[in-house]
């Protein structure tokens, strides 16, 4: 659900910022901000860094695009500060300051408080997943098999997955499968970049498509694979199907006319 929301927020908050570019209806934009405050408050209040970390690149995203020309609008500018400091300020009022800053403080290398009791176990799984790669770096473990651990044995003795994704991938499917995985999204992300830019009208979708794909990325390098959940494997699947029904006939339709447009005679 989580990151469904962090989806939302990213998307309803670069419609939100771009709506003077696509005026919308009064009540159509009040349910954009509407939806684009409580999506964002919700990842906020999720305390989960992997989270956190995700919204915050697709945050850094919006805010790159509103500095290109054809995205430029003062008023949506504006209209994202708000909504940001309005986030943040509902934030520390219901949990605290001080609760904030101690999970802010658990990032940290070092961080000794209560957020920061699994950080070295995260660690230690990885170094052991790492173990188990340079055995079968090539073919992988294989997708069915449990392997054994040795640093975090007073956590498990036996693991099934990888506190990140990409080692995950490359242990259960070896190196083939990882490049697989890696430019899967890769290539999924560019479609939508570049869709952004040949449909005017779906661009801030696409481009928030974009950019969650890319924080997402990011923050399974801290966390599990995502395709191991049911509901994340279809809600992915909804959006590559969303994906392909908006840019494949854009696609089409300029390929189409390069291919029929004659070459300028010299």
């Amino acid at each position: 659900m989580l990151y469904m929301a962090i989806f939302s927020s990213i998307t309803l908050i670069l419609m939100w910022a771009t709506a003077s570019r696509n005026p919308m209806q009064p009540l159509y934009g009040a349910l954009v901000r509407f939806g684009a405050a409580s999506s964002t408050l919700l990842v906020l209040l999720s305390f989960r860094r992997s989270f956190w970390l995700a919204w915050v690149i697709g945050i850094v995203g919006v805010v790159y695009l509103m500095t290109r020309s054809r995205w430029s609008n003062p008023r949506g500018v504006i209209s994202l500060g708000l909504i940001l400091i309005v986030g943040l300020i509902a934030a520390f009022v219901s949990l605290g300051g001080e609760n904030i800053a101690t999970r802010l403080e658990s990032f940290l290398p070092g961080a000794d408080n209560q957020f920061a009791a699994t950080n070295e176990d995260h660690v230690n799984d990885m170094i052991d997943a790492w173990r188990v790669i340079a055995e079968e770096p090539v073919f992988g473990y294989g997708i069915g098999r449990l392997y054994p651990t040795e640093l975090i044995a007073g956590w498990k003795t036996d693991s099934f997955e990888v506190h990140n994704a990409f080692l995950h991938v490359w242990l259960k499917y070896g190196i083939l499968g990882l490049v697989a995985y890696i430019g899967f999204h890769v290539g999924w992300i560019r479609s939508a970049w570049i869709g952004g830019h040949l449909d005017r009208a779906a661009s801030p979708a696409l481009a928030a498509l974009a950019l969650f794909f890319v924080g997402e990325l990011a923050a399974t390098m801290v966390g599990t694979w995502p395709y191991g959940s049911t509901h994340m494997s279809v809600f992915h699947g909804v959006l590559l199907a969303c994906t392909a029904v908006t840019i494949g006939p854009r696609v089409v339709e300029r390929t189409t006319l390069e291919t029929t447009t004659p070459a300028p005679s010299s």
